[in-house]
């Protein structure tokens, strides 16, 4: 870290210097495809791109939230792509045709070096479980600029994912419902409709007492015949690296 002469920094700025320098908001570079990279950085909203290597900002979570935006709103008939994508788990899988085979189909967006996908991952693995026995599908999608089948194989063994990671570099899926960040989520039922979509939980890291566990509770709802009490919760994780 660079030392600083704190006799030339102005006395109003002093404070927020400090916060900073201990928040890890340097940009410094981190390791393409490293989580641990990313471990501890929080605090800004940034958007990142593919065009350089990711910095401490691209690895930052959204903590003021995204609406849940884009071109598939809750209600409407969400148009994936029909081209089979690579998985983790086996054969290609095509998303559009996959629907009709379960009576929910969770589609989450993934990133290896987010720290809130970090964060969720335990949690996604539980819902899986939970509500994989009552038939509902799970699937992550890579669609990160530098994705590919073999570090998504490598990511889904090391975090230990039960449920396919999807290879799109090209960001078909995220392009076809206008996803923006890590960890967001869409619940769609065998028709294509998107029956909610938005963030796992009203957390951006650790989960607190008293959090809203909002996609558990949609899965619930929905299973049970009931429209979700939330449909379109704030999304935290970070901006999805694109092409």
């Amino acid at each position: 870290m660079k030392r600083v002469a704190l006799s030339l920094v102005p006395r109003g700025s002093l404070l927020v210097l400090v916060l900073a320098l201990a928040a890890g908001c340097a940009s410094t570079p981190a390791v393409r495809g490293d989580p641990s990279a990313c471990a501890g950085m929080a605090g800004m909203k940034v958007a990142s791109t593919a065009a350089s290597q990711p910095t401490a900002a691209d690895c930052t979570c959204n903590v003021e939230g995204a609406e849940a935006q884009g071109s598939a709103p809750v209600g409407s008939r969400a148009r994936l792509p029909a081209a089979p994508l690579p998985g983790t788990t086996g054969a290609p899988v095509d998303l559009r045709g996959a629907l009709a085979g379960a009576p929910l189909t969770v589609v989450t967006f993934f990133s290896a070096t987010c720290p809130c996908q970090r964060a969720h991952d335990p949690r996604l693995l539980r819902y899986a479980e939970e509500f994989g026995a009552r038939g509902v599908a799970f699937y992550a999608v890579d669609v990160e600029a530098d994705s590919s089948l073999e570090r998504d194989r490598r990511e889904a063994s090391a975090r230990g994912y039960t449920f396919p990671i999807l290879s799109d570099p090209d960001g078909r899926v995220a392009d076809a419902v206008g996803a923006r960040y890590a960890t967001e989520t869409l619940v769609l039922d065998r028709q294509g409709r998107v029956r909610f979509r938005g963030g796992v939980d009203s957390d951006q890291n650790r989960l607190p007492d008293g959090a809203r566990l909002f996609l558990r509770d949609a899965l619930a709802a929905l299973l049970d015949g009931r429209d979700p009490a939330e449909r379109s919760p704030k999304s935290f994780g970070c901006s999805l690296r694109r092409r």
